[in-house]
């Protein structure tokens, strides 16, 4: 790359953004980890128990791999090959409503609407990443309840989201680049998995592509489900929302 290329790349506006909201995120982190960190050693030092900065600083670790999987995804989006699966729309809600009401017990409480098996060639990651964004928003925003739903309308599989009660948050989190951009990123995600993602007031609609060749889709359907670990999808995109996290 020449000079005039990377100047042309670095005064792109919307890279300007991405580089100068995800630094202020980082130094951010960076710098409450420190004081949390400070935090401990002084408690060492004179005899004190150490209380919430353990659970602080894993919160925080969450809120920088934030950072990093938005940059996966994106990188993966622009990938030249994409690689489908084929979901089983019930059991992946299954598993994800679960995920997500383990993890934000007493912050936010998740229902889906099983019904028939229902298969659509996807993403299961990038799916997931885009349930999680509206999930990780919609508790930022005061949500303590969230219904899922899905169906075959008009031929296609579509996949609903909605908020169902507010309150008052108890979050204060900067705008950082994956809330300005939100609806951009997951457009941009969901049309990499011949999808088309949809947002109002209310919630979210991704409308894909129903897999009518069942025999087919039972063998190619994946069957991992997502094991807890710390730097799981789930822990880096909602770990500082729980409720002993502490920020």
């Amino acid at each position: 790359m020449n000079e005039d290329k990377l100047s042309e790349l670095l005064n792109d506006p919307l890279l300007k953004d991405y580089l100068a909201l995800n630094d202020r995120l980082i130094r951010l982190v960076a710098s409450r980890i420190a004081a949390e960190s400070e935090s401990v050693k002084t408690k060492l030092r004179e005899n004190e128990p150490i209380t919430t900065e353990p659970a602080n600083i894993l919160a925080l670790c969450s809120r920088l791999m934030q950072v990093a999987e938005l940059y996966s995804m994106l990188t993966n989006v622009t990938a030249d090959k994409i690689y489908p699966e084929v979901i089983e729309i019930s059991d992946f809600l299954a598993v994800f409503t679960d995920k997500c009401s383990k993890l934000l017990e007493g912050v936010c409480c998740f229902e889906y609407k099983r019904k028939d098996k229902l298969y659509a060639d996807g993403s299961r990651d990038v799916l997931t990443y885009i349930m999680l964004s509206y999930v990780r928003q919609s508790v930022l925003d005061g949500a303590s309840s969230i219904l899922f739903e899905y169906g075959v309308p008009d031929g296609d599989c579509v996949i609903t989201a909605v908020s169902k009660k507010k309150k008052t948050s108890e979050y204060e989190h900067f705008c950082d680049f994956q809330t300005v951009y939100r609806d951009d990123i997951m457009k941009t995600l969901a049309a990499r998995i011949g999808a088309v993602y949809e947002a109002d007031e209310n919630g979210i609609k991704l409308t894909i592509k129903e897999k009518r060749n069942i025999s087919e889709a039972e063998l190619r359907a994946p069957r991992r489900e997502y094991e807890a670990s710390l730097f799981s999808e789930y822990n880096i995109m909602l770990g500082d929302l729980i409720k002993d996290a502490g920020l």
